[in-house]
């Protein structure tokens, strides 16, 4: 390369040509070997750094940490063909540094990518703790993340065997089989011996090594490294595929050891033929370019002596290297255009392997075994695989001289292996959804069985409940049939002198205190009395008759009554609500409510007290019709119909007018049979007429029930007996009509009909 600069030849990188020769002159100054201690660095740089503008090194990451900062110092510039660590692109400590090799921060990315692009999403690194290593893995990891991929590393310090096993072991317990590697040679064999003691060399398992031809090369000739690299591959940034590079290859087989004496490179380097028969290294690529770039740089510079100038000319400086095109960013890294990332597989072969050739068969190179021969094997690489261009330079590619073969792995496949991790997750996914099923199922059929108790249960309750509703109700009716028979409470009436004698209407309390009311304990004792029922609504809600208005429509209808029947006066009783039922002792007035079907169907003579006048609270119009829309104006007829039916009652509306209702039309029948839909004042009266008015529906539906059962025809059935005695007026026919509609009345009603819901009686349709 420094020959090739000082002529001007352009056989490898056509741009030299173009500035000719003896521009200006390059002498080759060695540094020698330097170290990766400090100390070793310091003395090797400071053993030229007096003759040197500007240098160029092969050295690694770890040793330029150091180099490149006593450059920085004295401001000379320095181009790297091998260090790749990031952390040598930071512009405070490495401001005079540059490389034509690829940073790791773009290999990394290439890399991750390329794992994500085989399906693989957890692969672990194991890695030498040194300065190229670490920031290889911590940038792999930044990319993996990006990509929703996942890292375990584990590392060990160079030349630790304990350390390097657990390294090993840790990789072994989490399970990954995509393994990447970042070790130098003094470590690899350890570490794949470690490796296989564990069993992670098997055919499911994917070895990676990063810039692993560098480690085939020196281990090549050692049969354990052969056998257990066999079969791994190596990810790197590799120029063989370049035009570049296939013009340094025809020149490299021209040259021998003389050529590097002519280039004023003698004592710098032992070279031996050998070196010349096999085709250069890709390393050889960039050291050219790295050499080449510098010159190119300097020439380029108002002064090659001054590092600043230098700095800022190289940075403009592109051409067609023989690693692929060379161009710089501002911080001297090698701009990532053009370059070329292959996979390559290692494989063995005999010592008689054509090592002109690029590209191997790949029947023979697909060895995973030892060949049967005497002769000494060493580990090579199989032709590369191009995985990555980077954008901008497709062209570069000689595809003409190079032929790519399919990538295989361990087990001689194409396929690559599934990702472990991913797989177990999968089977773990699968044993979930299995779990998931059976749950489901298992609590389906409980589910069943639970909803089938709970139905089961809930029949079983609902019986028992409609048992003991069923009983209740037939306590209640039994009770309430027994109820219209006796008397709760004595049944209270005022003798009709006295009642014509009040001149108004006077509570039951005053009456009693004056002696002037006859009590009755059973309904025997009214058998020879005449008891005339007086119904009527209340004018006012505090007393019945504030202006005496309904007390003289009373006594001017008892008069009428008593004249119409021809009943002695003496022997006439009258009951009304203020005077026969207690006022100020509630427990006494809900008994002698409770026992108002009696008291009506005690009655030989009904009276509806119905005067037109105005309420005197809410200004209402009071009269016939308001009467009728009451609740307990209903309740007393109806008790009264149910028992004596509508030949004993009267209808008087003013002193003058009190005359027999006679036969009461179905518009009227059906507003009594509808007691619960009367107006009330208080809600709490409609319980206290349930009992008194279920007994007397039972007790006419049973005689109902009792005709049919005897087929007694309708004119000679007690039914109809007892029909003839409460309607006494009209025909047989409308007799029975009457009676027929107060059954279907009962019979078709729906629950609630009758008696609403609100008072939660058990009444039930009564069958047909």
């Amino acid at each position: 390369a420094l020959q090739h600069v000082n002529e001007g030849n352009g056989s490898v990188v056509p741009e030299l040509s173009r500035s000719g020769p003896n521009a200006l002159q390059f002498v080759p100054k060695p540094i020698g070997i330097v170290r990766a201690d400090v100390a070793s660095a310091i003395r090797g740089y400071e053993s030229i750094r007096d003759r040197i503008d500007g240098f160029v090194d092969g050295a690694a990451s770890r040793t330029n940490v150091h180099v490149a900062q006593l450059g920085a110092l004295d401001g000379v510039p320095q181009l790297s063909y091998y260090s790749s660590a990031p952390e040598l692109s930071c512009d405070v400590q490495y401001t005079h540094f540059g490389r034509s090799y690829v940073s790791d921060k773009i290999s990394s990315s290439v890399l991750a990518e390329q794992l994500a692009g085989y399906g693989w999403q957890h692969y672990g690194v194991l890695h030498v703790r040194d300065e190229w290593a670490v920031g290889y893995q911590e940038h792999l990891a930044q990319n993996a993340f990006r990509l929703g991929l996942t890292q375990f590393s584990g590392s060990w310090t160079e030349s630790n065997a304990a350390e390097i096993r657990e390294a090993v072991q840790m990789m072994r317990d989490i399970g990954v089989n995509i393994i990447v590697s970042l070790s130098f040679e003094v470590d690899l064999l350890p570490l794949l011996s470690s490796a296989e003691d564990e069993g992670l060399l098997a055919d499911n398992f994917v070895w990676i090594i990063i810039e692993g031809s560098g480690s085939a090369a020196n281990l090549g000739t050692n049969p354990e490294a052969t056998r257990l690299m066999a079969g791994m591959l190596s990810f790197e940034a590799n120029p063989v595929p370049a035009f570049g590079f296939q013009r340094l290859a025809r020149l490299w087989s021209s040259l021998g050891p003389d050529d590097c004496t002519r280039a004023g490179a003698g004592g710098i380097f032992d070279v031996p033929p050998s070196v010349f028969s096999s085709p250069p290294t890709q390393y050889a690529a960039f050291a050219y370019d790295a050499v080449a770039g510098l010159a190119m740089g300097m020439r380029a510079s108002d002064n090659p002596h001054r590092g600043t100038d230098v700095l800022s000319s190289l940075a403009r400086v592109s051409f067609d290297g023989a690693s692929g095109p060379v161009a710089f960013d501002a911080r001297l890294d090698r701009n990532a255009s053009g370059l070329i990332f292959t996979f390559s597989r290692f494989f063995t072969e005999t010592a008689d392997w054509p090592r002109q050739r690029l590209v191997a068969d790949t029947e023979t190179a697909d060895c995973s075994t030892e060949p049967a021969s005497p002769e000494p094997v060493s580990c090579k690489r199989l032709a590369p695989r191009i995985c990555k261009i980077l954008p901008g330079e497709a062209a570069a590619v000689d595809w003409e001289a190079v032929e790519t073969v399919p990538l295989l792995f361990r087990d001689g496949s194409a396929t690559p292996p599934e990702d472990a991790l991913l797989a177990r997750e999968r089977e773990r996914e699968a044993e979930r959804r299995q779990q998931r099923r059976l749950i489901i199922l298992l609590t389906s059929v409980f589910g069943a069985l639970l909803l089938l108790f709970v139905a089961l249960t809930y029949r079983a309750s609902l019986s028992v409940r409609n048992f003991k509703r069923r009983e209740i109700a037939a306590k209640q009716v039994l009770e309430a049939i027994r109820g219209v028979h006796r008397l709760d409470h004595p049944c209270v009436l005022l003798p009709a002198r006295a009642f014509l004698r009040m001149g108004s209407l006077r509570e039951h309390e005053a009456l009693r205190a004056e002696g002037q009311l006859l009590f009755y304990d059973s309904p025997r004792q009214l058998a020879d009395k005449h008891v005339v029922f007086f119904s009527h609504q209340w004018l006012s809600f505090g007393t019945p008759d504030p202006l005496g208005v309904q007390y003289r429509v009373m006594a001017a209808s008892l008069r009428r009554v008593i004249a119409d029947t021809g009943w002695e006066e003496a022997n006439v009783q009258v009951w009304v609500d203020l005077a026969s039922i207690p006022q100020s002792k509630p427990l006494l007035k809900q008994l002698a409510v409770q026992t108002i079907a009696c008291y009506c169907a005690a009655a030989h003579a009904f009276v509806i007290c119905a005067p037109t006048t105005i309420h005197a609270d809410t200004g209402e119009v009071c009269n016939v019709q308001s009467y009728q829309r009451r609740m307990w104006c209903r309740c007393e007829q109806l008790c009264h119909v149910l028992r004596k039916g509508t030949g004993t009652m009267w209808c008087a509306t003013t002193e003058d007018d009190c005359r027999r209702l006679g036969e009461l039309d179905s518009e009227w029948l059906m507003s009594v049979l509808r007691v619960f839909e009367g107006d009330v004042t208080d809600e709490g009266d409609y319980l206290s007429i349930v009992l008194p008015i279920l007994g007397l529906y039972a007790e006419l539906y049973a005689l109902e029930l009792k005709r049919r059962a005897q087929a007694v025809p309708w004119q000679s059935s007690p039914a109809a007996a007892a029909e003839a005695a409460l309607c006494q007026v009209g025909s047989e026919e409308r007799r029975a009509q009457t009676l027929q509609l107060v059954l279907n009345e009962i019979r078709g009603a729906k629950r609630g009909e009758i008696f609403p819901p609100k008072l939660r009686m058990s009444a039930q349709r009564l069958p047909h």
